[in-house]
């Protein structure tokens, strides 16, 4: 499923990808008792990792034919 996103994104400059798998690597205290879902502290970083994609895609110059 993963690669498949980054082949999307790879393929769509409108697409972002955040990286949550790698955001929370190493980081299992920031999940939730059922080790899927970010905790409070998790969140922040859930949250920090989806603003970074968006920002990454925002700071890309728009070409005409995306007008």
């Amino acid at each position: 499923m993963n690669r498949a996103m980054r082949e999307v994104a790879a393929d769509n400059r409108n697409v972002a990808v955040a990286d949550w798998d790698k955001a929370i690597a190493d980081r299992g205290s920031l999940l939730a008792d059922d080790g899927v879902h970010p905790g409070s502290a998790g969140s922040r970083l859930y949250a920090n990792t989806v603003a970074q994609a968006l920002s990454a895609l925002s700071a890309q110059p728009v070409r005409k034919e995306d007008r």
